[in-house]
């Protein structure tokens, strides 16, 4: 859900403060982009960079795929290297440069969902144009090393560019671009209860990285981006930012009890229980389970009243297996049994409990042979 504070601060933008910050003629316009300037700072500081580094998008789709194409027009580049576990706006937009000649060689991780750092420092090559790691793995939590993967892709090539999406890491995870050293990095407000529809693209300007728009028309984005900015939407940006850094602490403290305590609950459950990905690395409001020999799918429809998934919740095919789950090299058995639990911080002890008495309800009332793999 949305902060109910970021809806008090987007309020005024959707009435009252209507103007197109684009305008530069008239006092509405002006009000308008004061607003947008103040959020811009606010994203930038959630992040460690400057204002002018950050450029707005539509999510982080749009600035996943503005950092791949945006730089391969740039630079014409010829090759790429990815991450096994990328969420499909990376994955699926590299396959779209491999149509107009770019190799992609994909980073395999290991069992517990970490980027197997060996690999990569074999996969940079002289006319690799950009190489992208997610910060947090959307479906196994899995905290990816990103200033050691600059470090290793800047001493097989500095020339080579570091994306990486942070989409499921604002307000869980430290993000800090110059200490990183990152090159480009994507966000998306509502991953940190913000509104859906607003995202950034992070590009660094010292030394500058130079990105060729996807879009063309008025110029607005410093030329980066056209199109007209939805003030409201940038306004909450800002203000879910701001609050995902001043209340990372405190935030990820309630994870990580409500992660014990469901971690508790499952051994108590009359099926045994796995977790896949690290618990090391690893954010604490994410668990990625699966109960032996029960169907994810089957089990997921038997818990009407929790809601949780098999795959990524960006994805339009509700039913497809995510690709962090298949990155891990689980057997077909387990992948059928693997399902993502998501909580944060709305999510009460109250929500805690009735997850577990659902689990326990579904397990106990159906017979096993229901909810077991299909031949």
């Amino acid at each position: 859900p949305v902060d109910s504070r970021v809806v008090t601060a987007m309020q005024p933008y959707w009435g009252e403060c209507f103007g197109n910050p684009s305008s530069k003629a008239h006092a509405f316009g002006w009000q308008a982009a004061s607003a947008v300037e103040k959020s811009r700072g606010l994203v930038a500081g959630a992040i460690g960079a400057l204002s002018s580094e950050i450029v707005f998008t539509s999510g982080a789709t749009e600035a996943n795929n503005l950092a791949l194409k945006g730089t391969w027009q740039a630079y014409r580049g010829k090759h790429v290297v990815l991450s096994s576990v990328e969420h499909p706006s990376v994955s699926e937009c590299a396959k779209a440069l491999e149509g107009v000649g770019v190799e992609v060689s994909i980073c395999p991780v290991d069992g517990d969902g970490v980027l197997s750092l060996d690999a990569l420092r074999d996969l940079v090559r002289t006319d690799t144009f950009l190489v992208s790691v997610v910060s947090v793995q959307s479906e196994l939590g899995t905290i990816q090393p990103t200033k050691k993967i600059v470090q290793i892709v800047k001493e097989q090539n500095p020339k080579t560019l570091v994306h990486s999406d942070a989409s499921q890491a604002l307000g869980r995870h430290v993000i800090d671009v110059m200490d990183w050293n990152v090159d480009l990095l994507s966000l998306s407000a509502h991953k940190a209860y913000g509104p859906k529809g607003i995202g950034a693209l992070y590009i660094r300007r010292k030394p500058k990285v130079y990105v060729d728009p996807l879009f063309h028309g008025g110029g607005q984005e410093n030329g980066l981006r056209s199109g007209t900015l939805p003030s409201a939407l940038v306004v909450g940006f800002g203000k879910c930012a701001e609050l995902a850094k001043a209340e990372l602490s405190q935030n990820e403290t309630k994870n990580k009890k409500h992660r014990e305590t469901i971690l508790k609950g499952l051994n108590e459950l009359p099926v045994e229980s796995s977790v896949f990905g690290s618990m090391n690395d690893r954010v604490y409001g994410n668990l990625a389970l699966g109960f032996h020999g029960v169907s994810s799918e089957k089990f997921l429809l038997a818990c009407k009243d929790i809601a949780f998934s098999t795959g990524s919740a960006c994805s339009g095919e509700g039913g497809k297996k995510a690709g962090g789950f298949q990155a891990l090299g689980l057997s077909k058995d387990q992948s059928l049994t693997a399902f993502r639990l998501g909580f944060g911080r709305m999510t009460t002890d109250s929500d805690v409990e009735c997850l577990l008495k659902s689990f326990a309800r579904v397990l106990k009332g159906i017979k096993m042979k229901d909810l077991g793999h299909d031949s």
